[in-house]
This record gives structure tokens, sequence and C-alpha cells, in this order.
């Protein structure tokens, strides 16, 4: 009996330690696997913002596309200046991501009724712009039929500003001349 007694006082506050140590390894992992999940959530939300942002910006360019159906005249449009603020301007070789939000506010058309918040998922309503890129004659069909091409770019945000989307279409739209 004594020798057991002298093997347990020898022991005496190893489990202690062991018990610490693997105490801290635990607290070690649940910090790091809070991180990851922090990071994760911050890219998902990021993902959902991005997507926002796109699916705005799309519904821009639709929009633009359906003011285009009701174009009855695209020879007067070629000019730029008239259909009803359709087409703002001459814009010549632009890159539209990089024009800052006071151009597209300027020159941007605004999807739905202006002023007002149609899309209430995202920061501010899509702003679109339509630009004439040719005519050409069409040969597919008897008759004297052009085809203009119209161009349009459609920019919106996210739910944040700090996201945004910018999105082209080519519109080709038939008339008899």
């Amino acid at each position: 009996m004594k020798h057991l007694k002298s093997f347990r006082s020898d022991q005496r506050g190893a489990v202690l330690i062991v018990s610490l140590l693997l105490l801290l390894v635990m607290t070690i992992l649940a910090l790091s696997i809070s991180q990851t999940t922090t990071l994760e959530e911050r890219m998902a939300g990021n993902t959902r913002d991005m997507e926002l942002a796109f699916q705005a910006s799309e519904a821009g360019v639709r929009s633009g596309e359906l003011r285009l159906t009701n174009v009855t005249d695209p020879v007067a449009c070629s000019n730029l200046t008239t259909c009803d603020s359709l087409i703002q301007g001459t814009f010549g070789a632009v890159d539209f991501s990089q024009l800052a939000k006071t151009w597209w506010d300027a020159n941007g058309v605004e999807y739905g009724v202006a002023n007002s918040h149609d899309i209430t998922e995202v920061t501010e309503d899509p702003k679109y712009v339509v630009r004439v890129r040719g005519r050409t004659s069409d040969t597919l069909v008897v008759g004297s039929q052009k085809v203009t091409y119209y161009e349009i770019t459609s920019r919106s945000y996210g739910k944040t500003d700090t996201s945004q989307a910018v999105v082209q279409s080519v519109y080709a739209k038939r008339t008899l001349h």
C-alpha cells in the first residue's frame, strides 16, 4: 500500500497541466473557426451585394430595350439629340464602368419612374444610356428595311454603394424605309 501512495504523490499536478494545455489548444481552435466563419459571412454578403447590383443593372438594360421598342423613327435618333431623352449625348469610345456617379446622374436615364426608388433592394435605381451603333440594310427580308443597332449600357449599385455592376446589350430594330 505504501508503494501505491508514493506513486500518487509523484503524479500530483500532471493532470492539471495536461488539462490546461488541452483547454488552450481548444480555445485557439475555437478562435480560428470563429474568424473563418466571420470571413465567410462577409464574403457571402459581398457576393449577395454584387448579385443585387448585377440584377438591377440588368433591369436597367431591359428598360432601355423596352423603350427602344416604342421608337418609330430610328433615323431621327441617329443624331443623338431626339427620342425623348432616350439618348443623352455623344459618348464616343467610353469605358462606362470607369465613369463617375456624377456623370451617370447627369447623362443616364433612370429606371422606372424618375426620382423614385422602384427597386427597393438597392441603394438607388439603375441608370442607363443608349447610343446608336450603326445602321445597315436588311438583306434577309424582301422590301426596303433597315436594321438599326443600339448599344444600351446600364449601371447600378447593390445594397451598398461599394459594389457596382455595368451591363451592356446590343439591340437591333428593323424599320421600313
